[in-house]
C-alpha cells in the first residue's frame, strides 16, 4: 500500500508541473488534440487550466474557411494573450485541417510553456521553400511567331444579297538581338 501512494503522490506532482490547458472549440478533434499534444495536460474544466485556448471559424471569400485560435493565458499566465489566424482551401479535409490546427498549437503554446520543464525537449525546425531550377523550355518554332484569322459576314434579302469573306495570315521572329 505504501508503493501505491508514492507513485500517486509522483504523478500528481509531474501534472502539477506541467501546463493544463482547456480547449474551447465545438468542432475541433479534441482526442486527436490530446494524442498530438501529449506535452500539456488536457483539462475539461476552465478553472483548472493555465491557458484557455478558443477556437473560432468562418468562410473565406474563395470558399475556404479562416480559423483563429486565441490563447488567454490565466492563473501565472494571467494577462496574456495571443491570437494565431490561418485559412484553408474549400477543398481542404478535415484531417489536413486537424493538423493544421495542432502544428498552430504548438506554436501558440510556446510562449506560455517558457518556464516548463517540459521546455528542454522541444525542438524547433524550419523548412525552407525548396527552390526548383530553370528549365529552359525547348522551342520548336525557333522564335517564330504565327498569327492567322478568318472572318466572314453574309447578308440577304429578297431583293438584295451580300457575301464577305476575309483572312489574314502572319509571322514574325523575335530574338535577344
Amino acid at each position: 500500500m505504501k508503493y501505491l501512494i508514492s507513485i500517486v503522490l509522483i504523478s500528481s506532482a509531474l501534472f502539477s508541473q506541467t501546463l493544463n490547458l482547456f480547449t474551447d472549440c465545438q468542432f475541433c478533434d479534441k482526442d486527436y488534440f490530446r494524442e498530438k499534444v501529449s506535452y500539456v495536460n488536457h483539462v475539461r474544466d476552465r478553472e483548472d487550466a493555465d491557458v484557455h485556448m478558443l477556437v473560432t471559424s468562418q468562410t473565406t471569400g474563395s470558399g475556404g474557411s479562416e480559423y483563429n485560435m486565441i490563447f488567454y493565458g490565466l492563473k501565472a499566465n494571467e494577462g496574456r494573450s495571443d491570437t494565431i489566424t490561418f485559412n484553408t482551401e474549400e477543398t481542404a479535409t478535415s484531417d489536413v485541417i486537424r493538423k493544421k490546427m495542432v502544428k498552430y498549437l504548438h506554436v501558440g503554446l510556446l510562449p506560455y510553456m517558457k518556464n516548463d520543464p517540459m521546455m528542454e525537449r522541444f525542438m524547433i525546425s524550419f523548412e525552407p521553400i525548396k527552390k526548383e531550377k530553370m528549365v529552359t523550355p525547348v522551342d520548336k518554332w525557333n522564335k517564330w511567331v504565327f498569327r492567322t484569322s478568318l472572318s466572314g459576314n453574309f447578308n440577304g434579302q429578297k431583293t438584295y444579297e451580300s457575301q464577305r469573306l476575309s483572312g489574314s495570315f502572319g509571322a514574325s521572329r523575335v530574338t535577344e538581338n
